[in-house]
């Protein structure tokens, strides 16, 4: 049997077992059900709907200011809740009483201490207009010369989206942690089913159709994909939800993120995937297998630390480092791409990187794993693995 073929039998024995696995499918239903209620919890506490404006009209002209209002006002994401009075008098002590915040008409623009300053802007540009039209058509002036110099001399007003609100930094911080999240247990669900197949001597039955390092690589790409498949559920739950009930507004860098996010959890479950895979096949005892995968969790732990770090200065020197090391890079280089700190040079440098660290680690962990599979008994130590790689 080629190595090809072998590769593709593991990985689907691999694929079979997870979606047959009771634990399997529970923990991706959690994963699923936690990250849509999480996002609708979002949704529903920090959604950022119309901002309610209680506006009083005075008279005829109070009507005809607020509603030429609307227009604008939807511009800035105000609703204009509208209450007409017959006096000012009258809009006046609904103001002092706490009904309305702002009243217009023929005066001046009345508004509570706490009136909000966008809708006392557009009321106010309004209002203006409104007494210049009078004045114009009382000196006489045509109709059209009237509405031409309203219009050129009419100020729009347009929020735009900075830096600090564009939604970078929390895209950021989502796809460092669901990238951690989804490595650690693709990872130990690699270095558990290596433990697993030399405890039930399993492992001795299936080398004999095909070579060790053919059943590494089957393995990891077998739990790999079922990995990804995890991860996207989990992105899309989210994504979906947040889109269906429309409270909060997705940023641009969304898309590009995820993208990047999947790329890097192929190339970071290349690199942390052998690993675990050796780390298991050097004891064979579940029990064992903590104290194995110790180092490599620290690796782990410790990028996704930094990586944290870098989330909140993408633009820093740590920044640049982490993206062009192999164990950080995973969670790096997604936070930075959300937060538009990534240069596209640094990019492709980090993707060659990674390619050259996942295929020598996948090397050294195919030597090791053929060497090490059939071991038994107390785990092997540092020096004697170090002997066993340099054997023929």
């Amino acid at each position: 049997m080629n190595g090809r073929r072998a590769s593709y039998l593991a990985a689907r024995r691999e694929v079979r077992e997870r979606l047959r696995s009771r634990a399997f499918l529970i923990s991706t239903l959690v994963q699923v059900l936690a990250v849509a209620a999480i996002a609708i919890a979002v949704s529903v506490v920090g959604g950022t709907g119309p901002t309610e404006v209680k506006v009083g009209a005075i008279g005829p002209a109070g009507e005809t200011i607020t509603a030429q209002a609307q227009v604008p006002a939807d511009r800035l994401d105000l609703d204009l809740l509208i209450e007409n009075f017959a006096t000012e008098q009258a809009a006046r002590a609904a103001i002092e009483a706490g009904d309305i915040e702002i009243a217009v008409g023929t005066g001046p623009v009345l508004a509570g201490s706490g009136a909000s300053e966008p809708a006392q802007a557009v009321l106010g540009q309004v209002a203006a207009e409104q007494k210049l039209r009078s004045g114009l058509d009382q000196a006489g002036l045509p109709p059209a010369r009237t509405a031409e110099l309203l219009d050129s001399s009419r100020v729009g007003f347009e929020q735009v989206r900075t830096s600090e609100d564009d939604g970078g930094q929390g895209i950021a911080f989502l796809s460092t942690i669901l990238l951690y999240l989804a490595l650690i247990f693709a990872g130990y669900a690699v270095a558990s089913g290596v433990v697993e197949e030399k405890s039930t001597r399993v492992v001795e039955l299936i080398i004999k159709a095909m070579k060790p390092r053919d059943l590494l690589a089957g393995k990891v790409i077998g739990i790999g994909l079922m990995g990804l498949v995890q991860l996207l559920l989990v992105v899309a739950a989210g994504l979906g939800t947040t889109l269906l009930l429309g409270g909060v507004d997705l940023p641009p860098a969304t898309l590009d993120t995820a993208l990047l996010a999947l790329l890097y959890f192929v190339l970071g479950f290349a690199l942390y995937g052998c690993a675990f895979a050796v780390a298991g096949s050097i004891v064979s005892r579940q029990e064992d297998s903590q104290s194995s995968t110790a180092p490599v969790m620290i690796l782990l732990v410790g990028s996704y630390i930094i990586a944290t770090s870098i989330a909140s200065q993408p633009s820093s020197t740590l920044a640049v480092i982490g993206t062009l090391l192999p164990p950080v890079a995973p969670f790096a280089v997604p936070a930075r791409a959300a937060s538009g700190e990534l240069p596209l040079e640094q990019l492709l440098l980090s993707v060659v990187l990674m390619i050259a660290a996942s295929a020598m680690l996948i090397w050294l962990a195919g030597r090791v794993y053929e060497r090490a599979v059939l071991r038994t008994g107390a785990p092997i130590r540092f020096r004697e693995l170090l002997r066993l790689l340099r054997s023929p």
